[in-house]
């Protein structure tokens, strides 16, 4: 009888934790233009996939680094602009780095339709971007299936 209620407790955590846990996103962007030497590396952890026109702030990125060609500027946001956005004209996933300095620019990679939703990596078109987007797990959850396996340890050496 104990056996019985340990392992329905045990199987009951780990399906609840799997049915609850929701993921955070992380989103790597690396950009090269192929007629300047311009680099731009970055990387933001998003609650949920990029579905909508998002502007993301320099500030609110995780990290960023801007390399050659970008000399004496600074950067100001990041748009994603997924081509799949109700009403949208594009044809193509967008990247636009929004930096300023002596002048203000912007630098455009383009990606497959639905490369902000496809976890995996993208390769830009007509571009030298790389894009790639990885499911990370909440704590919690890896912490309450490892209690759930704990259980079933627990289990099998009282059965012994």
């Amino acid at each position: 009888m104990k056996s019985l209620v340990l392992r329905t407790l045990s199987v009951t955590v780990a399906l609840g934790a799997a049915l609850c846990a929701q993921a955070s996103f992380v989103y790597k962007f690396s950009g090269r233009d192929i007629s300047n030497p311009v680099v731009v590396d970055l990387t933001l952890t998003s609650s949920s996939l990029i579905t909508s026109s998002s502007t993301i702030l320099a500030a609110n990125l995780d990290s960023y680094s801007l390399g050659a060609g970008f000399e004496g500027q600074q950067l100001v946001s990041v748009d994603f602009l997924p081509s799949s956005t109700a009403g949208s004209t594009l044809a193509h996933d967008v990247v636009r780095v929004n930096t300023t300095g002596a002048t203000t620019r912007s630098n455009y990679w383009y990606f497959e339709t639905g490369s902000f939703q496809t976890l995996g990596q993208s390769q830009g078109v007509e571009s030298n971007g790389r894009l790639t987007v990885e499911a990370v797990p909440e704590p919690s959850m890896i912490t309450v299936l490892g209690l759930g396996l704990a259980g079933f340890c627990k289990r099998n050496r009282i059965r012994r």
